[in-house]
């Protein structure tokens, strides 16, 4: 499952909001802007809830929001990294969230939706593919980080 197949340049950045629900914000307007989803704030919705059940953090200064919503047409994911980290975050290993990845889809992509968060789980449990997406200055490096390193397993 190519990540590239769900990632495009345009849904990879930096984020800026200092706080959980403003980084949240953030990467689901870039989401928005894909034209895969046809309701911002219903994703919004949808991935405030997921995160209400528990935290999407897996640890590392790593999360990966996600949810599956009728505001969604299609399987799409965006990639940020925060410099400084997200401190709010509920982590299992109390580590500030630098790197989040959502993935969004509608309801009728189940096996692919779970299929991608555990292709993107993998990868980011690869202690150098963090760092190089920490160490990264463009979001095109981000990218490229991405869609060429493979997931542990592949």
């Amino acid at each position: 499952m190519p990540i590239a197949d769900y990632l495009s340049p345009q849904r990879v950045c930096f984020l800026s909001a200092d706080h959980k629900a403003g980084v949240l914000a953030e990467l689901a307007s870039v989401l928005a802007s894909s034209g895969a989803v046809r309701d911002r704030d219903g994703l919004m919705r949808a991935i405030l809830e997921r995160e209400k059940i528990m935290s999407t953090a897996i640890g590392c200064g790593v999360a990966i929001p996600h949810a599956q919503s009728d505001a969604v047409r299609r399987l799409v994911m965006a990639v940020g990294v925060h410099r400084a980290g997200i401190a709010d975050y509920e982590t299992p290993d109390r580590e500030p969230v630098r790197i989040l990845v959502m993935i969004a889809s509608g309801h009728r992509q189940q096996r692919a939706y779970i299929r991608l968060l555990g292709e993107v789980a993998r990868l980011l449990k690869q202690e150098a593919v963090r760092q190089q997406l920490i160490n990264a200055t463009t979001p095109a490096q981000l990218y490229e980080i991405m869609v060429k390193s493979e997931p542990l397993g592949a």
